[in-house]
């Protein structure tokens, strides 16, 4: 058997393929076009042939996709009498069985769970096609899953394909297509010489254009957004973005010391796990300008008592005037936990209260979107480069598949998004154009009635709520007793 008979390559896959079993993360393509799910299939045959043994694996979201890209075409272009193999597929797992020992399982993930199951099984070969539609956590977990039981010649080697328009671009982006090790864990940075970039587009590759003289043309006449990600490999715009003006010329400054007299406040995320971290971002506006900087952030996983140390510590001699969290944080206290929840530990530790934050989330996104627009390239609310966190993961928030088609996807990482939105809809509303015309954002200003004593926003709101009023009690005793009472009777 003559296998370049069967195999024909374009010069990005021939490069691509050249990396191939060499211990190399690797992630091909970039835009529509470039033959991504062929070069898995073929690096994933040709694995097989010359390593007798080894163990590959091709993952992709969707069981019919898995039959039509791979399975139907494996048997179609590679027949099993001439490669040497027989083919399974149960479920939504494809295996094929070479005569020497090899393996290749195709099999659908549509889950982040359903990815980890796969880790959990020894391959030296991962491929996954379409890889940006999984988050980076299961990403980095895969990195860390691959296996070589002393295949020789052969080292672990994860291949993967994507084009722009994921839940994960923003890691593609910031390791591979424009890396910045600003965003990298230290075990990447150890390995930083294996990752690999293959840009690849429709312009690569003859093959399609030869048999689709018309596909260009068509990537052509989409939307600018999806032109530019799909045709040009643009990962700085794409379909779907969430908070689509997200400009960081425009959205990110340098760090610098906020004068005295700002207004601030603090928006509080209550989270509890890896995926969703507890998440605290101060917040100051300059009187002048009305522009909003979020100067600092706070992430963690720790128990609360340390959290609330740390915040302590990182507030200290600053006058915040007031502090906002999820409204659920307080629908969740029992008598039984009061004295564990975060609002206590705050009254208690701190001698201040959390407000209820406005939990509208429609038309919250809408004025938190008001703030970022950008005009004549400026916009009202900026981050400091040092809030890392809301830097990595604000832009890659993309809208939900399901539900309102206004919310965000929340299995993405939302809690920098949800602690942004309560502190700048709860301490300062709309934007100053957008108090003057309201159809800009089509929030109703009786949103914010309960909150405010006036329409206008101020720093010496009379609250009606119980957390109001302990906040002013707190400024009117020190006695521990009634104040330990006084915990009680608000939580």
């Amino acid at each position: 058997m003559n296998i370049t008979d069967y195999i024909k390559l374009n010069e990005k896959q021939k490069i691509a393929l050249g990396y191939i079993g060499k211990g190399k993360i690797i992630f091909y393509g970039g835009a529509r076009g470039g033959g991504k799910s062929y070069l898995s299939l073929i690096s994933a045959i040709l694995a097989a042939l010359q390593f007798p043994g080894i163990r590959v694996a091709i993952i992709r979201k969707h069981a019919s996709e898995i039959r039509e890209l791979f399975v139907d075409r494996m048997l179609s272009d590679f027949p099993s009498e001439e490669f040497g193999y027989r083919i399974t597929f149960p479920d939504r797992i494809a295996t094929a069985t070479f005569l020497n020992g090899s393996k290749i399982v195709m099999r659908s993930a549509q889950t982040e769970q359903d990815l980890y199951k796969i880790l959990g099984l020894e391959y030296q070969f991962m491929i996954i096609d379409e890889a940006n539609l999984y988050n980076e956590r299961a990403i980095l977990r895969t990195i860390g899953s691959l296996r070589n039981p002393k295949i020789k010649g052969w080292k672990p080697t994860l291949l993967m394909t994507g084009n722009p328009g994921g839940v994960s671009d923003v890691y593609f982006k910031t390791r591979f297509v424009q890396p910045d090790y600003s965003f990298w864990t230290e075990k990447e940075l150890e390995r930083k010489e294996d990752f690999v970039f293959v840009q690849s587009t429709a312009y690569d590759n003859p093959f399609l254009l030869q048999n689709d003289p018309r596909y260009i043309e068509n990537l052509k006449m989409l939307p600018d957004d999806l032109r530019k990600a799909w045709l040009e490999g643009d990962w700085n715009i794409f379909s779907g973005r969430f908070f689509s003006s997200w400009d960081e010329r425009y959205h990110v400054v340098d760090d610098f010391n906020i004068p005295q007299h700002w207004r601030r406040c603090v928006g509080i995320d209550l989270g509890g796990s890896e995926a969703h971290p507890t998440v605290f971002l101060w917040l100051a506006q300059d009187p002048e300008t009305s522009i909003i900087y979020v100067y600092r952030e706070f992430v963690s996983n720790s128990d609360l008592t340390e959290i609330v140390r740390m915040v302590k510590m990182l507030s200290e001699n600053e006058d915040i005037s007031m502090w906002v969290g999820d409204p659920s944080m307080f629908g969740k206290i029992t008598s039984l936990s009061y004295d564990k929840s975060l609002p206590y530990l705050f009254s208690r530790e701190m001698r201040i209260g959390i407000q209820p934050a406005i939990n509208d989330r429609i038309a919250g996104w809408r004025i938190l979107k008001a703030w970022l627009r950008v005009e004549n390239g400026q916009t009202k609310l900026k981050f400091f480069r040092s809030c890392a966190s809301c830097l990595r993961y604000l832009p890659q928030l993309i809208y939900s598949s399901s539900g309102n088609p206004e919310d965000c996807n929340t299995k993405m990482r939302d809690d920098e998004a949800d602690a942004l939105r309560y502190a700048v809809v709860t301490c300062f509303g709309l934007p100053p154009e957008d108090k003057k015309d309201e159809t800009q954002t089509g929030v109703d200003k009786s949103l914010f009635m309960k909150y405010y004593v006036t329409t206008e926003p101020s720093f010496k709101w009379e609250y009606e709520s119980l957390t109001g009023r302990y906040n002013m009690f707190l400024l009117e005793t020190e006695d521990e007793e009634i104040l330990e009472e006084e915990i009680r009777s608000v939580y």
